[in-house]
């Protein structure tokens, strides 16, 4: 997987995304959580919770997402399906959870 010179890697993007959770999620503690596992999984589920269902409003959602992501929604669905396709032992563990065999 090839990231654009400008933007940041999608290791630099987990890891941010990692110390916000554990102080969100864990109050700053120490803790079981999978900062990798969520990240794909958020980024994986942003593009479906965005497209809006009938009568539901999603202003600003998107953006939500995104800053969360650290990237626009698409490229973080990107990445987490490259990921994925990758078949690094790391993400094989995150998503483990995820899928049926």
């Amino acid at each position: 997987m090839s990231d654009s010179p400008a933007a940041p890697s999608t290791a630099a993007l987990v890891e941010r995304f990692g110390e916000r959770a554990c102080m969100t999620l864990l109050d700053g503690r120490h803790g079981v959580v999978s900062p990798l596992g969520i990240w794909v999984l958020i980024a994986l589920l942003a593009t479906s919770a965005t497209e809006a269902a009938p009568g539901v409003s999603d202003d600003g959602l998107a953006d939500e997402l995104a800053e969360v992501l650290g990237v626009s929604v698409e490229e973080a669905a990107r990445r987490a399906r490259d990921l994925l396709a990758e078949g690094h032992p790391a993400v094989a563990l995150a998503a483990a959870l995820w899928s049926s065999p």
